[in-house]
């Protein structure tokens, strides 16, 4: 996605001019692939917009809203929506605290590939869903964490890489009607989502390289099966050697001291 042509509406005659300009001093190929390059992007804008733009758009802070349309200023949101949190995590002291999202790729006997969308409670421990679909997309993603939401309370924040599922449209409209903070990853850096991370993990060596899924269906009994098994009958030593079923029945009190670590 080309940023300059997405602001087009709100820069109106100065889009032109300013992708101009930083077309020879900033890759704006870089910048439309990959997120990580987005605030480096911004703080260019904002300095040709300074130089360009007539007084009173543009103030000390960067780009004003001042004088723009509300086309602008829903292009502004969704933008500032996309870059999502890069401040650094705190460990989650509470059920529901934080939730962690990633992808699972594997395939049938028949070379059919399928994908699995892990959630897990970065402080229960628990797989809260395994959902097993040859094609996951962000709206599917939504119907699913509605569907884990409704049954056990919503997160106050959710981690995940910038994959496309995870900055669609349908995200960023869920994440503002359920007043969510959405946290991304630093590009090339799983380990900053490391509990999930560490989960799939598991997940692969204890349940797909074990099993040869010959459809869907058999998939997703068998991984669903596994995924109760964990949450009820495997204990983790960094929950004081309770399962994440118990640990999550225990009362708050004393819950500070389950030596988790990121």
């Amino acid at each position: 996605m080309n940023w300059v042509r997405l602001l087009g509406p709100v820069l109106g005659p100065f889009s032109g001019t300013i992708e101009r300009r930083l077309h020879g001093r900033f890759a704006i190929k870089k910048a439309n692939q990959s997120f990580g390059h987005i605030t480096q992007f911004i703080a260019e804008l904002n300095e040709t917009l300074s130089k360009n733009l007539p007084p009173g758009l543009v103030d000390s802070a960067g780009v004003s809203l001042t004088g723009w349309s509300q086309q602008g200023d829903d292009i502004i949101s969704s933008l500032r929506l996309t870059l999502g949190t890069r401040a650094p995590m705190v460990v989650p002291q509470g059920r529901n605290l934080r939730w962690s999202l990633d992808f699972v790729m594997d395939t049938m006997v028949s070379g059919r590939r399928f994908r699995i969308l892990t959630v897990v409670d970065d402080f229960t421990r628990e797989c809260l869903g395994l959902v097993v679909d040859t094609s996951l997309t962000g709206p599917r993603v939504v119907r699913e964490l509605d569907r884990i939401g409704e049954l056990r309370g919503y997160p106050r924040m959710l981690v995940s890489d910038n994959g496309t599922e995870f900055t669609s449209n349908a995200i960023l409209a869920w994440q503002q009607d359920r007043d969510v903070e959405w946290h991304y990853i630093a590009p090339g850096k799983p380990m900053q989502n490391g509990f999930v991370e560490s989960f799939n993990g598991r997940l692969r060596d204890e349940c797909l390289n074990e099993h040869l899924f010959t459809n869907l269906k058999e998939a997703r009994q068998i991984i669903e099966e596994w995924r109760i098994d964990y949450n009820t009958n495997r204990p983790h030593s960094s929950l004081n050697g309770l399962t994440p079923t118990e640990f999550a029945a225990r009362p708050d009190q004393g819950h500070n001291r389950n030596r988790l670590y990121l």
